[in-house]
């Protein structure tokens, strides 16, 4: 009874949160759906578990179900959402572009599942441990795609208002639409701030793991709440996260190539 609220609730969100994104934008928002729905419903769990602490669901439960349903929940409205228009001259790449989204989507989902199952494998030994190593891997991932936009000269995720009477108006958002692309950094050719960041998500992300590797090591009492088997799990998931990454930064440079090419031709127009 408790989840069906739970889910109601979180539905109530997205549905308001919907009012509030242009349609054109969607497709994109549907990645931030793919997050945002476990975070409501583990909230709205634990709002809802002061109310009626008998019906509350305990935290590991509700965390599997969380990712479970936020899977697909943004596939669904990702699948269901408006294309663009027929009359769209350039709708042939931003299909292209789509569907290279749909796998930078299964990849994000992927490196979630495997950040916020951590704990189940590793219990935290530390106050705030759990969260901070999350916050922090996160955040070293969701920074290095910032470095990429760069507002002044209009790519940033809210467009502004611009005149367009002497050139292209869809030039803009195709730029937009490819900057927005994970095409990543080069970690040999040189040092670059969005490099580390990429660098700093994927040392971050196994840390809790390696911390339990050392309470195994020293003994440390701790060591009989890790669970071997989904350490094991997480451990073979991180590395196939890295190995993917590397060939998802060639498929979305692939799609970029494509983006600059159509750009340079319009602006030769």
């Amino acid at each position: 009874m408790l989840l069906v609220l739970n889910l109601g609730l979180v539905l109530a969100v997205l549905i308001i949160r919907e009012g509030y994104i242009r349609k054109d934008d969607r497709p994109d928002c549907e990645a931030i759906t793919t997050f945002m729905t476990p975070a409501l419903v583990i909230f709205f769990n634990m709002a809802l578990g002061l109310a009626f602490p008998h019906l509350m669901i305990s935290g590991d439960a509700i965390i599997q179900r969380a990712v479970k349903l936020a899977v697909p929940i943004a596939l669904c409205r990702y699948a269901l959402g408006n294309d663009p228009g027929p009359g769209h001259p350039h709708k042939d790449l931003l299909g292209l572009g789509t569907r290279t989204w749909f796998f930078n989507g299964l990849w994000a989902v992927g490196a979630l599942a495997t950040i916020t199952t951590n704990a189940q494998a590793v219990p935290p030994i530390l106050p705030l441990q759990e969260g901070l190593t999350s916050f922090f891997t996160v955040h070293a991932f969701t920074l290095s795609l910032r470095l990429q936009l760069n507002p002044l000269e209009g790519i940033s995720l809210h467009r502004r208002i611009e005149i367009t009477l002497n050139r292209n108006p869809y030039i803009d958002d195709l730029r937009r639409t490819r900057y927005f692309l994970l095409t990543g950094a080069d970690w040999l050719s040189g040092f670059s701030a969005q490099a580390l960041l990429e660098m700093l998500f994927f040392v971050l992300g196994p840390l809790p793991l390696l911390i339990g590797l050392a309470e195994l090591s020293f003994g440390y009492p701790g060591a009989a709440g890790i669970n071997a088997l989904q350490m094991a799990a997480n451990g073979a998931a991180w590395v196939v996260l890295l190995v993917t990454w590397i060939h998802l930064k060639k498929l979305n440079r692939q799609t970029a190539a494509a983006f600059d090419e159509r750009i340079r031709q319009l602006r030769l127009k």
